[in-house]
């Protein structure tokens, strides 16, 4: 009951809106990036979860012109408006057919007919990933995806709207859980977007007061959401490919690697150098955790060869060699499209207790660079 109350004051907020408006404004929607939220097992800003929902849904960070924030809060207090919208990807012919679907992108609508939901009995990798994207949205509606209200008794736990409360849990901070984010919703349904922030800021207040020493910092919080905007892997990637083949056939010809080629690695180190920096400071490990985390390190570690090879050699004698930049360029470009072949950008998650043991970045760390070394051997060997 408690579910479909919410669902029904959420509905009707939405009804009693008076404009076609779509989502929320975009300032409004960064504020509400800025509160924490209980996600992936970690604490981390409302923006990390807009972000993880919108690619999931789209296969991408963000929708039209719509930013992450805006995505994920327009599903939640316009969801008549965004449940017709053509944004939910689908992969395999076999479940675009089961949903009556023409292209890649499904509505929320298409899941059910009138005969119920279209994916019941469904067997398969692709109706699996349908059906999860589903799912989703679902908890999103209910509210059960924002686990945005900590409350601290002995020890921290976090609660979502419609999560049942403790019995002991003081009337005023039960009160404000309960009715907070319903009157945020009134506000926003009536266009008062300053009452709005003002009460979003003070349930910020409240989850600092409720986390005390356990919140992040805000150095922490605001590397995470610069990390959040980082979103060019897959470009550089083809850049780099495109541009490590060019100078292939440029050293060929001319028997030199142009000197404008360094001009072409040395942002390629930097913006590398500082990704996996950022990403290993927002989860406080060194990132080597998984597939996208060590390639994206092999990459860095092809890209600074050149560079490294600077110091320990004053001149370039041998002919095979002048590879080295075009080899270097290429092996960082595909290194980078190996890492974003499944996911955009995989969320940032804790370490396994098996896991956490500093031999074990080590050890990663050492068998990336003798990767790296041995592909940039084998292909000055064939030039």
């Amino acid at each position: 009951m408690k579910k479909l109350s919410l669902l029904i004051i959420i509905l009707h907020c939405v009804l009693c809106t008076m404009h076609s408006q779509t989502t929320l404004p975009h300032d409004v929607a960064n504020e509400f990036g800025n509160l924490l939220v209980y996600h992936n097992n970690r604490i981390c800003p409302l923006q990390t979860l807009a972000r993880d929902y919108t690619i999931k849904l789209t296969g991408k960070t963000s929708y039209k012109d719509f930013s992450a924030e805006q995505v994920l809060l327009g599903w939640f207090f316009y969801y008549d408006e965004w449940r017709n919208e053509p944004m939910i990807k689908i992969k395999g012919k076999d479940a675009q057919q089961t949903l009556g679907i023409e292209g890649k992108y499904a509505s929320f609508n298409d899941f059910t007919s009138p005969q119920g939901y279209k994916l019941t009995g469904t067997q398969g990798k692709n109706f699996s990933a349908a059906d999860e994207k589903y799912n989703l949205i679902m908890m999103h509606l209910t509210g059960s995806l924002l686990k945005i209200f900590p409350h601290n008794n002995a020890l921290i736990n976090w609660f979502a709207l419609n999560d049942n409360l403790p019995a002991d849990m003081p009337q005023a901070e039960w009160l404000f859980i309960r009715k907070s984010m319903n009157l945020v919703a009134e506000y926003i349904a009536h266009s008062q977007y300053d009452e709005a922030i003002d009460l979003i800021r003070k349930i910020r207040r409240y989850q600092e007061t409720q986390l005390g020493t356990l919140a992040p910092s805000k150095t922490r919080i605001t590397a995470e959401r610069i990390y959040n905007h980082l979103n060019f892997n897959r470009p550089l990637a083809m850049a780099l490919m495109t541009i490590g083949i060019l100078l292939y056939v440029i050293t060929i010809i001319s028997n030199k690697t142009p000197r404008w080629s360094w001009f072409i690695l040395t942002p390629t180190v930097i913006y590398l150098l500082f990704a996996v920096v950022l990403r290993g400071y927002i989860a406080n490990h060194f990132p080597l955790s998984n597939g996208f985390e060590t390639m994206q390190f092999l990459a860095l570690i092809a890209s600074l060869m050149p560079f490294i090879t600077l110091l320990f050699k004053r001149k370039n004698t041998n002919n095979n060699s002048s590879f080295l930049i075009p080899n270097s360029t290429l092996i960082c470009g595909i290194a980078l499209m190996v890492a974003t072949m499944s996911e955009l950008n995989p969320r940032i998650t804790l370490l396994m207790p098996v896991l956490q043991s500093p031999l074990l970045s080590i050890h990663v760390m050492v068998i990336m660079i003798s990767y790296t070394l041995l592909a940039l051997i084998l292909l000055n060997a064939t030039t």
